[in-house]
């Protein structure tokens, strides 16, 4: 978490950060939710510039760049839960990742 916090001069304790976290998160979800499950209404929105900010628009489309990129492209997984913690003096980031397919799906 420390490398998408420091360019942006934030530290974890800054209130600003939950909400960088929270877009980081959200958008990978959106990401996930287009590549994944078909539903691209989510990353739709984020990406309308007549509901978000220019600098949001393109902080999201940097993350979907990342998000797609050959290191995370094959993860499915959506983000449910999370914390930002401090361990021996280093902020962790815990995330909780969830299937993102409907029960009828998954059992075969």
């Amino acid at each position: 978490m420390t490398p998408t916090l420091n360019p942006m001069g934030l530290s974890p304790e800054d209130p600003e950060s939950e909400t960088l976290i929270r877009a980081c998160w959200t958008t990978w979800n959106a990401v996930v939710f287009a590549d994944f499950v078909g539903r691209t209404d989510f990353l739709d929105a984020l990406l309308d510039p007549t509901r978000s900010s220019p600098a949001s628009v393109i902080l999201v489309k940097t993350l979907v760049e990342r998000k797609r990129s050959r290191r995370f492209a094959a993860d499915d997984r959506v983000i449910g839960d999370y914390k930002i913690r401090l361990v021996d003096g280093e902020v962790r980031l815990w995330a909780e990742a969830r299937n993102p397919y409907p029960k009828d799906q998954t059992a075969s």
